[in-house]
């Protein structure tokens, strides 16, 4: 099953929102939860309203996909491609995480989407690559979304 509809079943164990479908904002990317009073949560399959006002929230990445992910992505190519002999394989599966997984994404309802410069969360420069390039990949995609 496809990981974004899992995010979406409410009887998947990895469902952004409850049995009843209320979804509950994550907070703003540099927090643990939703910081407001009365905690932002809705429930799309509620009304028609409800699913047009959950049209404006967000899945914010922790770790910037434009600002961080992608030239990180480009950075690692770079350095490979430079290489006369490859000593490691591009890690696919930890920008994977980064861009399609709740491993760096948070539902957040609008009004806690900070659209500023996430300045503390960048990539991690030691993840790029993995080492042994005579030792298939043991993880692959299917893993990384654990």
């Amino acid at each position: 099953m496809c990981l974004a509809t899992r995010y979406f079943d409410r009887s998947k164990e990895e469902a952004l929102c409850d049995e009843r479908g209320e979804f509950l904002c994550r907070g703003a990317w540099n927090q643990e939860h939703c910081t407001r009073l009365t905690l932002h949560r809705i429930n799309p399959y509620q009304s028609r309203e409800a699913r047009i006002v959950f049209s404006t929230w967000n899945l914010d990445h922790w770790i910037e996909r434009s600002r961080s992910i992608i030239p990180s992505i480009l950075d690692a190519s770079t350095l490979l491609a430079t290489q006369s002999r490859p000593v490691s394989q591009f890690n696919h599966t930890y920008f994977y995480r980064l861009l399609f997984t709740t491993h760096n994404l948070k539902l957040v309802h609008i009004v806690c989407h900070d659209k500023g410069e996430h300045k503390t969360a960048k990539c991690d420069k030691d993840k790029y690559f993995v080492v042994d390039v005579d030792e298939p990949l043991r993880e692959n995609v299917a893993d990384a979304v654990s």
